[in-house]
This record gives structure tokens, C-alpha cells and sequence, in this order.
């Protein structure tokens, strides 16, 4: 694997809208709820466009990661926003939002299907 692919490079004089987000959630034994995060930044300034999270009342981390990114994203479209680079630390949401990994649990394939159901709305995404 590339490891160019795992590692969001934001040129020094990109201008544009970088997304970032976060998911976490508890061990069900623990009460299996979780949050998620969002926040749009305008660059080259670093100005936060929009910031904003979420709690969820029952998840799993992968589901909690795949709102927080989801969420943004479609901040990032109401905003009129029509480039778009995408970071985290979410290996499992990044990568297959990217097609270099897959999961066969269905209730992630609902996730990721709606990211590229919503990507495909803006000129291009990374």
C-alpha cells in the first residue's frame, strides 16, 4: 500500500476547505454510548468555518467515526463548499472511503454508502 495514500499532504498555498473529524464511543458494557465531531476549516488561514458534534445514544466506534465524518461532509455542502480534503485518524473510515479496504458488517456498508452518495456531489474529494 502507498503509504502517499495514508497521509493527507495539504499543499503550503492550498485554498480551500479542509474537513476534520473524530468518532468515540463506550464498550456497551459501559453503556455503549458515544459523540462525534466535525470541524471545517477554511484555508490558508485556518479559520473554523464550522464546529460542531454530535451524541449518540448507542454506537459502536466505527459508526460514531463514520457520523462525525458524514456530518461534516454535508456541513461542508450546505456551505457551498465544492472541493474538499477530508483527514483523520480513522483508518477503517478513511480507507474505505477510499477503496483501498473493505468490511463486510452491513451497518458500516449503510455508512460508507452514503459518503460516496454525498462525495459525489462536489467537483472532487481527498
Amino acid at each position: 500500500m502507498d503509504p502517499e495514500l495514508l497521509y493527507a499532504r495539504v499543499p503550503v498555498d492550498y485554498d480551500g476547505y479542509v474537513l476534520s473529524f473524530d468518532g468515540s464511543a463506550k464498550a456497551e458494557k459501559n453503556g455503549g454510548y458515544g459523540s462525534c465531531s466535525w470541524l471545517l476549516w477554511r484555508l490558508p488561514s485556518w479559520d473554523i468555518e464550522i464546529a460542531a458534534s454530535a451524541h449518540l445514544p448507542s454506537t459502536i466506534v466505527n459508526i460514531a467515526e463514520y457520523t462525525g465524518m458524514n456530518n461534516g461532509v454535508v456541513a461542508a455542502l450546505q456551505r457551498g463548499v465544492s472541493d474538499l480534503i477530508i483527514v483523520d485518524d480513522s483508518r477503517l473510515a478513511i480507507q474505505q472511503s477510499m477503496g483501498m479496504i473493505t468490511d463486510k458488517k452491513v451497518e458500516l456498508q449503510v455508512e460508507l454508502a452514503r459518503h460516496k452518495k454525498l462525495t459525489k456531489k462536489f467537483n472532487s474529494v481527498r
